[in-house]
């Protein structure tokens, strides 16, 4: 819950978390607007995770080896190939898969993300929650699995 001096009321979804993560409420600090009801898909990587907004062509991305995390855009839309195809993209193992649609273009475009991340151990899930902004970054809860992504502006890759 907000402490009175905040001016927007944190989403019931986060009140568990918030009760657990003493630390990471305190930076988080008040939230900056109302939560918003979102569609979204996550997709786990071998080092690191995905999630891709339906509302907008945002993909935030995780990586496992620094908690460290970023915010990239992507022109993917409905209609256009699943997979981007690249003469430098080799094919994953049977257990692994090419990220598709937004994450996957994020994905196969950005050198950097690619070796990060590596390729995706499981298919895209896709599932609703809320997000909502707070002075010390984003929290994006998921409704399905009832786990809080946090994303934290000090963990923000520079």
């Amino acid at each position: 819950s907000a402490s009175p001096s905040c001016q927007y009321q944190t989403a019931g979804e986060f009140a568990t978390f918030f009760a657990g993560n003493g630390l990471a409420a305190q930076e988080l600090g008040c939230a900056k607007g109302v939560p918003t009801i979102l569609s979204f898909e996550v997709q786990m990587f071998q080092t690191g995770m995905a999630l891709g907004r339906f509302d907008r062509p945002t993909v935030y991305i995780r990586y496992s080896s620094n908690s460290e995390w970023e915010q990239r855009e992507h022109d993917w839309q409905v209609g256009m190939q699943d997979a981007p195809e690249s003469s430098d993209l080799q094919a994953p193992t049977e257990d692994l898969f090419q990220p598709v649609r937004g994450i996957g273009q994020v994905w196969a475009e950005n050198l950097f993300v690619r070796q990060a991340l590596g390729w995706a151990v499981d298919q895209p899930q896709e599932t609703s929650g809320v997000l909502q902004s707070f002075e010390g970054g984003l929290l994006i809860y998921n409704s399905e699995s009832q786990e809080t992504h946090i994303f934290l502006k000090s963990q923000l890759r520079l």
